[in-house]
């Protein structure tokens, strides 16, 4: 291990250059690349600058050659996404922080700084997965399968807010090889952007073309990916989708890999125009590869349910309606995920199951005027066939319910 330092007037400071290998040999054009620790000032001194104790930049070294270690690892076993920023990367340094810091207490005349303590903290609770995927998590990263079972982001919540609230997690340390980008592409930002093909700007036989041009693409980048792709807006988003999917197929045998929204977008508007088009086989071809990329997404779900009823796919789409009831996340997702499977209900003959689904979904849109009318044409109906239906009585106005738009 060769250490030296390099003049700086401010950032990122590199302090330790280390060979991949223990002992060099003549350079060839195979030679193992060489691995840089990165320190940031911060990692050495405070901002008075006051220097910082020895342990608590032995911490950060600790970090960062955790990240090394785990970085080739997942280099030999060609998994993840090939940058020195990943999931595994991040987990096992503020792991290996972690159990560095926590023998350094043990000391009599224990270090204190809080952030480490906190760390440390989170790590004896068993929540060391869940801090890293809320605090640190960033597009083009992958969560594998086998993490699944350690991850509980409901339960980390709950205790996050009662102990490390407002915490600031710093990043002090990193490594840089020279070889990949620090931080990984966002898979799919490579695709054109989706607003130029919005319906109502464009018209979906002028857009088809180029539409189906960007999605071949894509299939091809999600192929090399490491995890089944998930489009998510931001971190929360990611960390939200995260927590209702893990016991959902594909996701569950591939891991997840959290990729652009624009695959999902085209793919969206994509099986949309399809189905406008009347082409309801490749809208449903589209239409399940956007509900894939937004696993909790209701709209899509039921986009891709009517394009199923208009090929008779009745239980498919039937199926479809239930997963969507079952990842709802809001009470106007409800109500449509309802009033779609009275729809269905509708078409198979069940008049009496129908109503019953049009009644449910007025459970969580009371004032939707389409489900009000659909219950009167099936009570028309119900009456023709000699029953004798109880007609719907809205709650009172005054009574605050929910006002859904579009109903």
């Amino acid at each position: 291990m060769a250490t030296r330092r390099i003049p700086t007037t401010g950032g990122w400071l590199a302090v330790v250059a280390i060979a991949a290998c223990a002992a060099p040999s003549t350079p060839t054009p195979e030679a193992a690349p060489q691995f840089e620790i990165v320190l940031d000032p911060a990692a050495t001194s405070l901002p008075s600058g006051e220097r910082r104790s020895a342990a608590y930049t032995a911490a950060w070294l600790a970090y960062a050659a955790a990240q090394m270690a785990s970085y080739k690892e997942l280099q030999r076993r060609k998994v993840g996404n090939r940058s020195e920023d990943d999931f595994e990367i991040e987990l096992r340094a503020r792991s290996a922080m972690a159990a560095f810091w926590r023998k350094e207490l043990e000391a009599k005349d224990a270090p204190i700084d809080p952030y480490l303590v906190k760390l440390v903290e989170i790590d004896d609770a068993g929540f060391m997965e869940e801090y890293v995927i809320g605090t640190f998590a960033k597009p083009g990263w992958t969560i594998p399968a086998s993490e699944f079972a350690n991850i509980d982001l409901v339960a980390f919540w709950e205790w996050a807010d009662e102990h490390i609230a407002d915490l600031d997690s710093p990043t002090y340390a990193r490594i840089r090889t020279g070889a990949p980008p620090l931080y990984a592409e966002i898979p799919g930002e490579e695709l054109p952007d989706p607003e130029q093909y919005a319906p109502d700007r464009v018209p979906c036989t002028e857009s088809i073309g180029a539409l189906r041009d960007a999605l071949e693409k894509w299939e091809i980048r999600a192929a090399d990916l490491a995890g089944a792709p998930v489009s998510a807006e931001d971190r929360r988003d990611f960390n939200w989708t995260l927590s209702r999917i893990l016991q959902l197929e594909p996701f569950r045998a591939k891991g997840v890999t959290w990729v652009s929204y624009r695959p999902a977008s085209l793919a969206y508007i994509a099986g949309f125009c399809a189905v406008d088009m009347q082409d309801y086989a490749l809208g449903e071809r589209y239409l399940a590869n956007a509900a894939e990329l937004m696993p909790l997404s209701s709209m899509t779900k039921l986009e891709l349910s009517q394009a199923l009823v208009s090929q008779r796919k009745l239980e498919e789409a039937d199926a479809l309606v239930q997963l969507a009831i079952d990842t709802a996340q809001d009470e106007c997702s409800l109500a449509r995920a309802w009033r779609k499977r009275g729809y269905i209900r509708f078409e198979q003959g069940k008049l009496i199951d129908a109503r019953s689904a049009y009644k449910r979904s007025l459970d969580f849109d009371p004032f939707s005027q389409l489900a009000i009318s659909e219950l009167k044409l099936l009570d028309s109906e119900i009456v023709a066939h000699g029953g004798d239906p109880e007609p719907y009585t809205p709650p009172p106005s005054e009574q605050f319910v929910t006002r859904c738009p579009g109903g």
